[in-house]
């Protein structure tokens, strides 16, 4: 049986937001009962547009952001709700790789002092060396040790922020959007140096994307978010070959590198994400009616008359590929 690391389990998560002098505020639900686990040396990729509560989702995990409900256990245990003194020892095994790496680093430390921190938190002896080595690990020059963030391009800066996250031995990295802010060129050589890094050091990743051709270069198994919910989740190989959700196969369609030749409920999906499009303003609306039925009611081209009224549970179709969508009930 598989060991898993980590295990997010019915974690929800609201925002209230100010109505200002003519209106009330509104709660918007940027988590919505989200569970998953991760294998132990393995990657889950959570995938979905901007907005629709990954990097929440990633700040819960590492105590960052406190759920309203829910539970999150590392290695057997449950780490939601620690005070800040008993999560402390936790943290040395669970690290995070920021999507902007010029603005996670300070401009005024330079590089190897700024990788070293994490190992005098840890009240590691001898920093230099193993900031040294790192740095030759990331495929950075010996000089990096010395010189300020400007120095280096977007990609290398990248490489900083990996030897920063990963030079305390980690168990477990949080990857938020690691390679957006990048050159396509430069993205698949910082994805090639993180499964690298994986298997060398044995880490467990969560990898936060709305890029699916990414994800499916690094992820074992996918869950896809929408507005705050898990509609989609299974093995990577099964998720693409597959889609089950209207809202997955849109996100598939949209990158002609990856997408398959299309037709049927996967076309009409893809349409009725178009017209969306036209429509500015009316997803965020969604966001107030979740409790109300499908999330994705108003985007999809698929739904019933139940949709509107009725929220659809993630159930497993088969191999644990587990779709929230009634077109998938038997």
């Amino acid at each position: 049986m598989e060991n898993n690391i980590l295990a997010v389990k019915n974690i929800k998560k609201t925002f209230r937001t100010s109505g200002g002098i003519f209106a009330a505020g509104r709660s918007i639900y940027a988590v919505n009962n989200v569970s998953f686990e991760i294998g132990e040396g393995r990657t889950r990729g959570l995938v979905g547009e901007s907005g629709c509560g990954k990097t929440t989702v990633g700040k819960i995990i590492l105590g960052l952001e406190k759920p309203d409900s829910g539970e999150v256990s590392f290695n057997g245990k449950k780490i939601s709700g620690l005070a800040e003194k008993e999560l402390r020892p936790v943290r040395k095994d669970m690290q995070i790789i920021f999507q902007d790496p010029f603005a996670s680093l300070n401009p005024r430390i330079r590089v190897g002092n700024a990788i070293g921190e994490a190992l005098k938190i840890a009240g590691a002896a001898d920093t230099s060396s193993r900031v040294k080595d790192i740095i030759k690990e990331v495929g950075l020059p010996e000089d990096t040790y010395y010189r300020y963030p400007h120095e280096f391009s977007g990609g290398q800066r990248q490489r900083i922020c990996i030897a920063r996250a990963i030079v305390s031995r980690p168990k477990f990295v949080v990857c938020d959007e690691p390679v957006s802010s990048l050159d396509v060129s430069v993205q698949s050589q910082i994805i090639n140096l993180l499964k690298d890094l994986k298997d060398e050091f044995r880490l467990t990743y969560l990898f936060i994307s709305h890029d699916l051709r990414v994800v499916k270069n690094i992820c074992d198994s996918i869950s896809v978010m929408y507005y705050g919910n898990i509609v989609e989740e299974g093995e990577s190989e099964d998720i693409f070959a597959e889609p089950r959700h209207p809202y997955t196969r849109l996100l598939i369609s949209s990158v002609p590198s990856i997408a398959t030749p299309a037709a049927g409920a996967r076309n009409r999906a893809a349409e009725a994400g178009k017209k969306e499009k036209s429509a500015p303003g009316r997803a965020l609306h969604r966001n107030s009616e979740i409790e109300k039925g499908c999330a994705f009611y108003s985007r999809c081209l698929l739904r019933q008359n139940r949709c509107a009224g009725n929220i659809p549970e993630l159930r497993d179709t088969g191999r644990g590929h587990k779709a929230a969508c009634f077109l998938q009930e038997k």
